[in-house]
């Protein structure tokens, strides 16, 4: 998939928080599926390497709101992730599902 095909994506299938280690397993899987998803990780340096590899990545913070609401993570069919913070994933659960209840 090239750049200009990642950009135009607009929603996904699956949003997955958290690229490292767990992380990078499910994106895997996502290639391998032909899954329209999107991956988010707070560190600059993966989203870089993992932006080289054409994986379709954004850095960004799990923890801000307004950064939910531009990626569409409500819209998404799934949302995983492997962030380790407890917190931030209760604020991810809350902020996706109580617009989307159907959200996995």
């Amino acid at each position: 998939m090239s750049v200009e095909e990642i950009q135009s994506i607009t929603s996904y299938d699956v949003i997955l928080f958290g690229c490292n280690r767990v992380g990078y397993d499910f994106i895997e899987a996502f290639k391998h599926m032909n899954s329209q998803f999107l991956a988010i990780d707070y560190d600059p340096d993966t989203v870089m390497k993992l932006q080289n590899y054409g994986i379709n990545i954004k850095y960004g913070d799990a923890d801000d709101g307004e950064f939910l609401d531009y990626i569409k993570a409500n819209e998404a069919k799934a949302v995983i992730s492997t962030i380790p913070d407890y917190e931030t994933n209760l604020f991810i659960l809350e902020k996706t599902k109580n617009i989307n209840p159907k959200l996995i």
